[in-house]
C-alpha cells in the first residue's frame, strides 16, 4: 500500500488494546493509547493561508531550475490546524483534518487548497481512495462516507455492520484493486468496493494485533512474531510464516515490498518466508515510513537532535539521504513523485523535494 504509516501505527495499536479489552470487559474507548493528540481545534485566518500559499508556490513549482542533488525542505505551508493523514489520489495531495471534520484537496504543484470538504468526523479520520472515490471513515462511527472526486462532495453516507448486522466502528481502511478493509476492535470486515457494505469477516486468529493489506495478501500479526496469511478476497487462512525481525511492532505492505519495525529498526521481510532481506538500525526513533518506487523514507526523532528525514534503497537498506527538519512530530507521511509531505502535531504541512539521481 502507499498510503503512510505512521497513522496505521497509532490506529491499529489502539484496535488491538480495545479487542483484549473487549475480550475481557466491556469495550470502551482507550483514547489515552493513541500515538498522536492533535491540537484543540481553532480557526486558520484566511490570509494567513493566503500568504503561505503564495509564498510556497514558487518553492514547489520548481519547473525552470534543476532539482538538487539532494532533498531539502522547499515549503512549509498552514493549510489547516490539524493536519493527519496524507494521500495521493485523483491528481491531487489529501489532507485529513479530525478536530474540525474536514478534508482538504491541495494541488500538487502549487500547495493551494483547492476544496475543503467537510464531513462527521470523531476521535480520527480515515482516508483512502476506493475505485473512483475518496472514503472517509470515522473511529467513532460505524459509516463510510463517499466523496466524488469530480465534485468535491460527499455523495453517500454508508451504515457498516458486520454480516450477522452488528455495527462495525471503521478505524483503519484501505485498498487494494476491489479488495476493500477494515478494521476496528472486532477484526477486519471486507467491504463491498460498489457500496461499502460488510461482506465478510477476516477468520484471523483471536491474538492478532495488527493487520496490513498487500497487493495479493491480507497481512495479520500476532503474537511471537507470528505472521498470518490471509485470503484478501475471502478472508480465509493461508498458512503463517514467522517474521525475521524478533519482537516486531509493526508491519507495512508498500508498493510490493513488506516491512517489518521495532522502536529504531527497520527489516524489509521476504513475504515467502518472512526472512530478513535486510535490517537496519535508524540513529533515532522511527515514525513513519513510506516508499516512491525504489526509494524508502522514514522520519525518526533523534533526542537532543530533533527531526530528520532519511531516504534509503529499497533493494539494500542504505542510506541515500538525511534531511534535517526543523518541525517536531509526525502524524501524516506520504511520497508523490519527487517530492515527499508530512504533517506535524504543530499544524504544520512540509514539502521535502527528492534527489532524482
Amino acid at each position: 500500500m502507499s498510503d503512510d504509516f505512521v497513522t496505521r501505527l497509532g490506529l491499529q495499536l489502539q484496535e488491538a488494546a480495545e479487542r483484549d479489552v473487549r475480550r475481557s470487559a466491556p469495550a470502551r474507548a482507550l483514547r489515552g493509547s493513541r500515538r498522536f493528540s492533535p491540537a484543540l481545534a481553532g480557526a486558520v485566518a484566511l490570509a494567513v493561508v493566503v500568504a503561505a500559499v503564495v509564498a510556497a508556490t514558487l518553492w514547489l513549482r520548481g519547473d525552470e531550475t534543476p532539482l538538487p542533488a539532494q532533498p531539502r525542505v522547499v515549503a512549509t505551508l498552514h493549510v489547516t490546524d490539524n493536519p493527519v493523514q496524507i494521500v495521493d489520489a485523483f491528481g491531487s495531495i489529501w489532507i485529513a483534518d479530525n478536530v474540525a471534520g474536514r478534508i482538504l484537496r491541495l494541488d500538487p504543484a502549487t500547495g493551494a487548497v483547492q476544496a475543503t470538504i467537510q464531513v462527521r468526523t470523531g476521535s480520527w479520520l480515515w482516508i483512502t481512495p476506493v475505485r473512483g472515490q475518496l472514503w472517509a471513515s470515522v473511529d467513532e462511527l460505524p459509516l463510510i462516507q463517499r466523496i466524488d472526486p469530480g465534485t468535491n462532495r460527499v455523495v453517500a453516507r454508508t451504515p457498516v455492520r458486520t454480516p450477522d448486522g452488528r455495527p462495525f466502528r471503521v478505524g483503519t481502511l484501505w485498498a487494494a484493486g476491489d479488495n476493500v478493509w477494515a478494521v476496528s476492535m472486532l477484526g477486519a470486515l471486507r467491504l463491498d468496493p460498489a457500496t461499502g457494505r460488510g461482506r465478510v469477516l477476516a477468520d484471523a486468529p483471536r491474538d492478532v494485533r495488527w493487520f496490513e493489506l498487500g497487493d495479493d495478501t491480507l497481512w495479520a500479526l500476532g503474537l511471537g512474531d507470528t505472521l498470518h496469511r490471509l485470503d484478501p478476497r475471502t478472508g480465509a487462512r493461508r498458512g503463517s510464516i514467522p517474521s525475521g525481525l524478533p519482537g516486531t511492532e509493526g508491519i507495512a505492505a508498500v508498493e510490493g515490498a513488506l516491512y517489518a519495525t521495532r522502536g529504531a529498526e527497520l527489516a524489509r521481510l521476504d513475504p515467502a518466508t518472512g526472512a530478513a532481506i535486510w535490517t537496519r538500525t535508524f540513529p533515532g526513533r522511527l515514525n513513519g515510513l513510506t516508499q516512491s518506487r525504489d526509494v524508502g523514507w522514514v522520519h525518526i526523532t533523534i533526542d537532543g537532535q530533533g527531526d530528520r528525514l532519511i531516504s534509503f534503497d529499497v533493494a539494500t537498506g542504505r542510506t541515500l539521504s538525511t534531511t534535517p527538519l526543523d518541525t517536531i512530530g509526525l502524524t501524516g507521511l506520504a511520497a508523490r513523485g519527487d517530492r515527499v509531505w508530512l504533517n506535524t502535531p504543530g499544524g504544520a504541512t512540509v514539502v521535502v523535494r527528492q534527489d532524482t539521481r
